[in-house]
């Protein structure tokens, strides 16, 4: 977030009636020495990436919004870990009276995957101890296989069960990210910009109508020329904003005041 001051070298006028009139200031300066000698503009800028958080190198350049590029965003995001994601995959998607041992045939059957050793479910109650043991036997006995690759080609990029990637995606991980969509995520990788500045105008009156005085009343005087200084009225107009999600913005907030 930064904060900065932008002044003119000459104000910012439109003179109405010549020089002997009155002149409609654009964001007047309101130091009391050179009041409505320049313009100024109070300018905010901030910038926020989301997906910073999760990845400090994150490379937008290279991500390729693909349904796998998806997967193992959201991966990482989750911090999920093997066995919660092959447990949540194969009970939310397959529809079998025994899932584990569907998922155990399928899987032996495909000529992709072709395991040096078939995979064979223990006995055992805790169904979280057969999933573990179904990872343990993916890499071991001549077995090398990665079981994040194995959820999504088999749950999530197979064109045989319901609905395409991205809808499947937001079906497996809506237990742990709850009610997101996949532009949620999408979000994430889309860097926001603000940029924002103040609208003031400043009406300054020929002297011979209004000047500027001091506590007591008595006239003040440009301490270069030792004249009068024109009295100014101010109204604050607000703020204009731009942010690269929404767009342009204005702000009302008028308020009234008078350099005097």
């Amino acid at each position: 977030f930064y904060n900065l001051k932008i002044v003119t070298y000459r104000r910012i006028a439109l003179e109405i009636g010549g020089a002997n009139g009155l002149s409609l200031i654009f964001n007047p300066s309101l130091d009391e020495n050179i009041a409505g000698a320049n313009s100024e503009f109070d300018v905010s800028l901030s910038y926020k990436w989301e997906i910073l958080k999760y990845f400090k190198d994150f490379d937008l350049q290279s991500f390729d919004y693909s349904g796998a590029a998806i997967f193992n965003l959201i991966l990482v995001i989750t911090g999920l870990n093997k066995q919660k994601l092959l447990s949540e995959a194969i009970f939310l998607f397959i529809e079998d009276p025994d899932p584990i041992q569907k998922f155990v045939d399928d899987f032996n059957a495909n000529p992709t995957y072709n395991p040096t050793t078939l995979l064979v479910p223990i006995s055992d109650p805790d169904v979280e101890v057969v999933i573990s043991d179904l990872l343990d036997q993916l890499i071991a006995n001549g077995n090398d296989f990665n079981a994040y690759e194995i959820v999504f080609e088999s749950f999530l990029y197979n064109t045989n069960s319901f609905g395409d990637v991205f809808d499947k995606v937001e079906i497996l991980f809506q237990k742990w990210l709850g009610a997101f969509t996949i532009q949620d995520l999408k979000n994430l990788l889309i860097p926001q910009a603000t940029a924002s500045f103040n609208i003031d105008f400043g009406l300054e009156f020929p002297i011979s109508i209004l000047r500027q005085v001091n506590v007591l009343g008595q006239p003040l005087l440009d301490p270069l020329t030792q004249k009068d200084i024109p009295a100014i009225l101010v109204c604050s107009g607000g703020s204009f904003s731009f942010n690269s999600k929404n767009g342009f913005l204005f702000q009302p907030d008028y308020a009234l005041s008078f350099i005097n």
